[in-house]
C-alpha cells in the first residue's frame, strides 16, 4: 500500500502500489482511496495506543535543522521514508 502525503504524485510512483491512499487530492488509480483527516482527540488517543502496543510502527529520524535543504532535496527525489524530526540547537 502506498500512502500519499504530497500534492503531486507522478504516475511512475502510483504504479508502484496495488492500493493507494491519498490525503491531499484524488489520485487516478484503480484502487485509490482519498482520506481526509480531522482533528479528533479520541482517534489520536487510539492511534497512540496502537503505537504503544507495537501494532503500528512509526519510522522517525532526527536530523539537525542545518540539514533541512538536503532533506528537502532528498524528499523531492523520493528518498525519505517515514517522519523526520528537525532538532534545533539552542
Amino acid at each position: 500500500m502506498l500512502i500519499n502525503l504530497v500534492a503531486d504524485v507522478p504516475a511512475s510512483v502510483t504504479r508502484l502500489a496495488k492500493e493507494f491512499v491519498s490525503i491531499t487530492r484524488p489520485i487516478e488509480h484503480p484502487r485509490a482511496v482519498r482520506f481526509v483527516a480531522r482533528n479528533d482527540p479520541g482517534q489520536l488517543a487510539e492511534l497512540v495506543a496502537l503505537i504503544d502496543k507495537g501494532v503500528v510502527h512509526v519510522k522517525a529520524d532526527v536530523r539537525p535543522l542545518e540539514s533541512l535543504a538536503d532533506l528537502h532535496r532528498a524528499a523531492e527525489r523520493g528518498l525519505i521514508r517515514g517522519k523526520v524530526i528537525l532538532k534545533v540547537e539552542a
